[in-house]
Parts: C-alpha cells; sequence; structure tokens
C-alpha cells in the first residue's frame, strides 16, 4: 500500500512547497490557535469540491463507496483499492501499487495539489 498526503497549496506558496514538502506538512497539520489559523488560511485554499468531483465521477460504478468524506473503490477483478479522507487541513490517500486512479483525478482537477508520501 501507498500511502499519501495531499494539499492544495496557494499560488504564492507552490515553490515553497516543493523546495520543502516537509514544512507544508506541519503547517497544515499544527494546532489552530488564532494565529496558526491565520497562517493556514493564507497558505492553504480549500479543497472541498474533491468531494463532488470524485463522487460524479465514480458515481456509475458499483464498486465505489462514499460516506462523511470517505472515498473508497476497489476493483473486484484485481482487488486493488483506493481509500481517500478528506480532512479540514488536507487529503489523505492510501492506495494499491500501481491503483492511483483517486491521485490521478486530483492531479488533473488543479495543478495547486502538492501531493507528498507518507
Amino acid at each position: 500500500m501507498e500511502e499519501y498526503y495531499i494539499y492544495k497549496v496557494n499560488n504564492e506558496f507552490l515553490v515553497y512547497a516543493y523546495k520543502y514538502p516537509k514544512a507544508i506538512h506541519k503547517m497544515a497539520r499544527r494546532n489552530h490557535d488564532l494565529f496558526s489559523k491565520g497562517q493556514h488560511q493564507l497558505v492553504f485554499l480549500d479543497h472541498q469540491e474533491i468531494d463532488s468531483i470524485l463522487k460524479d465521477f465514480f458515481k456509475e460504478r458499483n464498486d465505489y463507496t462514499y460516506y462523511l468524506g470517505t472515498h473508497y473503490i476497489r476493483n473486484r477483478i484485481t482487488g486493488a483499492s483506493s481509500l481517500m479522507k478528506v480532512y479540514d487541513h488536507g487529503i489523505y490517500l492510501r492506495c494499491s501499487t500501481k491503483f492511483h486512479i483517486m491521485k490521478n483525478i486530483i492531479l488533473q482537477c488543479d495543478s495547486n495539489y502538492v501531493i507528498l508520501d507518507k
């Protein structure tokens, strides 16, 4: 299984996100006091639209389920699966090797998404 953290980063901070990915991850996971909340809103963009994009994309498939921000798809032939959980601070993705369908959809949606290995 491969695990990723995904963040939607503001254009001005994309260079720093690629240069210092661990710093972006730590900033996203910090406690949200007043100062941290302001930083978070400055650096990260809202990513809640990804829920509706994935639901629309997979709605016709029988092997897809969704419940409260959790998307799960399992290929019945190969047994490969992908699980994505959408949080306020970012997105967690766990997928089988070579079954990156959700990751590919996110990358096609917006160039501001930064994907970090766990």
